[in-house]
């Protein structure tokens, strides 16, 4: 046992067994080129997947946060013609008007329709938000 000892600090001595093993840790250590460009494009796809996500989450709150502001104008503006502060004729003239509300310019037009079998009149709200059309909303008025 001791002979082997010594043989092998010999060995080291004269650097041939470092030298050796410190080939083999090269040959071993580390990524090839292939390697790091796989795992790269892996890495590219995963974000890429994410960044799309993320941008279509925030288009749908984008338009769920427009249709509820519309809405909410719209059963403002009904409520104003069932309480009277808000006159209307009976023509086909609409009444037209702004809202601003969080930041943006809002349109509307209501229409009164003629009276139902229950004498109620049929008001329709349309809500525009850069002339695009975002809801209707129907309610009803007693004359």
């Amino acid at each position: 046992m001791e002979r082997v000892l010594a043989r092998n600090k010999r060995a080291m001595m004269n650097g041939v067994h470092l030298r050796k093993v410190i080939l083999i840790m090269k040959k071993q250590s580390g990524f090839t080129l292939i390697e790091v460009l796989i795992a790269l494009m892996i890495i590219a796809i995963a974000l890429a997947a994410a960044v799309r996500a993320t941008t279509e989450s925030i288009r749908t709150t984008r338009h769920v946060r427009n249709v509820t502001i519309a809405h909410f104008i719209a059963m403002n503006v009904i409520s104003e013609i069932q309480t009277n502060m808000l006159p209307l004729s009976s023509s086909n003239n609409p009444a037209r008007g702004k809202t601003n509300m969080l930041g943006q310019d809002w349109t509307w037009s209501a229409t009164i329709q003629s009276k139902n079998q229950f004498d109620l009149e049929k008001i329709e709200v349309k809500v525009r938000l850069k002339n695009k059309l975002i809801t209707t909303v129907t309610g009803y008025h007693a004359p």
